[in-house]
């Protein structure tokens, strides 16, 4: 992985969010490990309502991703809206839909993006509500 700083908020903002959000989501709903950690430094940190404590550097976050996907082989990102916060951090709102216990469920939930000088991102928080979603699910 090279230094790509294509992905890399600019000053304008929102065609860039729209950008990365996209790709981010697109990696998301490929259930594809290696494109989400492709896009991570590797120190960066992960945080989810199941890991609030959060996952730290490319390994851990690789490994959580792998069970993660194998349990939601179905699951949807579509992006709602992002806003550019800071010249190195989004906040975005999406969409997923999933199939849990052969029923379709679908929710919005935000996550937060911070970016290190070479676009990688260094720091993503999600929150999302559970209601719905078996623990072993996520």
């Amino acid at each position: 992985m090279g230094k790509d700083t294509s992905d890399k908020p600019d000053s304008d903002g929102k065609e860039d969010c729209r950008k990365i959000c996209e790709r981010w989501l697109e990696a998301w709903s490929g259930t594809d490990p290696q494109a989400v950690v492709d896009m991570l430094s590797e120190d960066a940190v992960y945080r989810d309502p199941v890991r609030s404590t959060g996952l730290y550097g490319k390994a851990a976050i690789a490994d959580y991703l792998e069970l993660l996907f194998v349990r939601n082989p179905d699951w949807k990102f579509t992006l709602v809206d992002c806003w550019k916060i800071e010249d190195n951090a989004i906040v975005m709102k999406r969409r997923v839909r999933n199939t849990v216990d052969n029923r379709v469920f679908e929710d919005n939930g935000v996550e937060f993006l911070e970016f290190n000088a070479e676009g990688q991102i260094t720091s993503c928080e999600m929150y999302y509500d559970r209601v719905g979603w078996r623990p072993s699910d996520l």
